[in-house]
């Protein structure tokens, strides 16, 4: 339980972000091959619930990595929620993808430089 309150403080640099995505892409397409070769097979009811945790749990993850990759722009995560704005979405994605982070310390936190899944994953070393 102390990861869920700890995975969205710090900051992640846009290369980790970006490899985090990429893990991030991976996964739900692994969960969905998995989870859509599964259901077939069994209750309607267990399918939903093997398929709604998984999705609930990337959803977490991914939010974290923007979040987390919002902090190192000096920003706040609640800009997360400007993605939501059709067009604007676009504009912020390339923001994130590309604009280099804060090269000194800032409220969320130091520069990002430690383990490149240590930092995706958010644990503290």
């Amino acid at each position: 339980m102390r990861y869920l309150t700890n995975i969205f403080r710090g900051r992640l640099n846009r290369s980790n972000y970006f490899l985090g995505i990429l893990l991030y892409v991976f996964l739900i397409t692994l969960v969905s091959v998995i989870t859509q070769s599964i259901s077939s097979n069994i209750n309607w009811i267990l399918a939903e619930i093997i398929i709604i945790v998984p999705f609930v749990l990337s959803l977490i993850f991914g939010f974290s990595l923007t979040v987390r990759r919002f902090h190192d722009l000096g920003k706040s995560g609640w800009s997360l929620f400007l993605m939501l704005v059709p067009l604007l979405n676009i504009l912020i994605f390339l923001n994130l993808y590309l604009k280099k982070g804060h090269n000194s310390n800032n409220e969320y936190g130091s520069e990002d430089s430690s383990d490149r899944l240590r930092s995706i994953f958010g644990l503290k070393a």
